[in-house]
């Protein structure tokens, strides 16, 4: 048997008479600690209340405006309204601090209208700084200057049912994580829910309408998940950019934006259920690499009421009649057939595709018609009509490609080739654009054959440091120039059609080596073979070429010469 000693004895007798007291508290006493206090019955302004309050208790705010700005600073805090947003307001005295700041954890707000912190640098209606579990919650936050309710580093808090207008931001959330944000509603913002290098927060159900530039925007931010969100009429409905990567976003709506959702420079991201119409451009992914262009995106997404369909790593395949959107990625062997795709920022993307075959597509009112990326060898684009796009089928960094017979009219830019090299283009029609027909930059050795090329703005085909190309049995036509070569050399020019152009048939600038041979070139403005600051070239054609300035010239001359001679025959003959 262990003997216990006096002084182990009466400590053990100590504790337990101290925690039979703890138990002993009664319930009175408890909620008696936690109190209640009114403004401004028991204090003039909230401040002063929340001075002299203590952790737990509620701080009850009478209609009124309360004109002052508010520092909570302690702990385990609700402060509410009596009536809520209409009849209770928190005016910010200084409008170059936030009208309220909180600085301690476990504090919930709510049901006031919070404003004029109209300061520009950094300041806010509502500042969270450094705090967690805090609920902010039913208020109205509307015309302060940099931001509605900003988050700066701050984690699990809850933002619910607010409505904020009129500010830059609507929603700030910077270096912030695991925080909700709920059936908020965003208006008249510039920008309205913002997350800036802001992880694994979740936005769902909340409103954004007629923000000026992004309705919901993620820079640098990632494993968040949107779910269940608005956003309408702002220049951008959902966008991700700069490494937002691994993001969920999920059964979304998103309309009358000018970009509906927008990737950039991200990647790993995941869109289900999400519904894009009535956007200028649907939907968009862009980026400066492969990873960038790889997403889980299921077929379950909408653009316009078409599917979405957004194949990566795929082989042997053929993209489904209904699609509304088409993005092939790291795949061979995809055939994309007898679709018309209209309204996204691409009507068919290729990224780092090969042996695939694009045919018979319209593709209207898209930023890119058919827009091809590090995609050669073997891809084949024919029958193709693509109108009303920005760029008719642009091409970069891809070579070993075919485009025949395609019909490319009414676009800004008609073709575009960019650090291409090896491709073949013959037979396509490529007409009044509001640029050039055929445009092609830092793009050698391809072969540009029996195209027709006319009444285009700018020039029929145009070549920007590019060599080595063939350009030959083209016709070009009532373009401003038809042929034009900027510092490009060793090119071959020959057996082309060129007439009625506003300026110079064929036009070489800062250009050497080229051989421009047996063209018929008839300009209908200045010269029809024109060489400025070039040299080495080889010219030998069929036909002499005039411009109207010099045949009216000659004509002029003619006349003249023909008047005096008369004139002296004629006195000859009085004589």
């Amino acid at each position: 048997m262990v003997k216990m000693g006096k002084s182990s004895l009466l400590s053990v007798v100590v504790a337990l008479v101290l925690s039979l007291g703890v138990m002993a508290v009664p319930q009175e006493a408890v909620e008696a600690m936690q109190r209640t206090i009114h403004v401004p019955d028991d204090y003039q302004t909230i401040q002063q209340a929340v001075n002299n309050a203590r952790a737990g208790d509620t701080i009850i705010v009478r209609d009124g405006v309360y004109r002052e700005n508010l520092n909570v600073t302690v702990a385990n805090l609700t402060i509410r309204s009596e009536n809520g947003t209409a009849n209770c307001f928190l005016h910010s005295v200084d409008p170059n601090t936030h009208a309220l700041k909180v600085v301690a954890d476990y504090v919930d707000v709510s049901g006031f209208t919070v404003e004029n912190a109209t300061g520009w640098h950094d300041n806010a209606g509502i500042y969270l700084s450094d705090v967690s579990h805090c609920n902010i919650s039913d208020n109205k936050v509307p015309g302060n200057g940099f931001s509605g309710i900003y988050l700066d580093s701050s984690s699990n808090n809850v933002l619910m049912n607010n409505i904020v207008d009129h500010n830059h931001l609507g929603i700030y959330l910077r270096s912030s994580s695991n925080n909700q944000l709920m059936n908020n509603r965003m208006e008249n913002n510039s920008l309205g829910i913002h997350l800036r290098d802001s992880e694994d927060n979740i936005l769902t159900n909340n409103t954004v309408n007629e923000d000026q530039y992004d309705a919901i925007y993620l820079l640098g931010s990632s494993r968040n998940t949107l779910s269940n969100n608005i956003a309408n009429a702002s220049q951008f409905g959902i966008r991700l950019f700069e490494s937002s990567n691994n993001n969920s976003l999920t059964n979304n709506i998103v309309s009358s934006n000018y970009w509906g959702i927008y990737l950039g420079n991200s990647s790993n991201d995941n869109l289900a259920g999400n519904t894009m119409f009535g956007n200028t451009c649907d939907f968009e992914i862009g980026g400066g690499c492969l990873s960038h262009y790889i997403h889980n995106i299921d077929s379950n997404n909408r653009v316009d009421g078409k599917t979405v369909y957004y194949w990566v790593n795929q082989q042997k395949q053929q993209v489904p009649s209904d699609a509304g959107f088409v993005g092939i990625v790291n795949s061979t062997n995809i055939l994309v057939s007898n679709l018309t795709l209209t309204n996204s920022s691409y009507g068919v993307l290729f990224i780092h595709t090969t042996d695939s075959r694009i045919e018979n597509v319209t593709t209207v009112n898209n930023h890119w018609g058919i827009y091809m990326s590090y995609s050669s060898d073997n891809n084949i684009l024919t029958n193709n009509a693509a109108s009303n796009n920005t760029y008719g089928i642009y091409v970069e960094f891809s070579s070993n490609n075919t485009l025949v017979n395609n019909r490319i009219d009414l676009n800004n830019q008609g073709i575009y080739l960019g650090s291409s090299g090896n491709n073949t283009l013959i037979n396509n029609i490529a007409e009044s654009n509001n640029e050039y027909g055929v445009y092609m930059e830092y793009s050698n050795s391809n072969n540009i054959t029996g195209n027709a090329v006319s009444q285009n703005n700018g020039d029929g085909i145009y070549l920007n440091f590019s060599s080595s190309n063939i350009l030959t049995d083209n016709a070009a036509s009532n373009n401003l120039d038809g042929i034009t070569l900027y510092s490009s050399n060793d090119n071959m020019i020959r057996d082309n059609n060129v007439s009625s152009s506003d300026s110079f048939g064929i036009l070489l600038y800062s250009s050497s080596n080229n051989t421009i041979k047996h063209n018929t070139a008839i300009a209908s403005g200045q010269q029809g073979i024109y060489l400025y600051k070039s040299s080495n070239n080889f010219i030998d054609n069929r036909e002499n070429t005039y411009s109207n300035f010099t045949k009216v010239i000659g004509i002029v001359i003619g006349i003249i010469f023909v008047g005096i001679l008369v004139y002296f025959l004629r006195l000859r003959h009085t004589s």
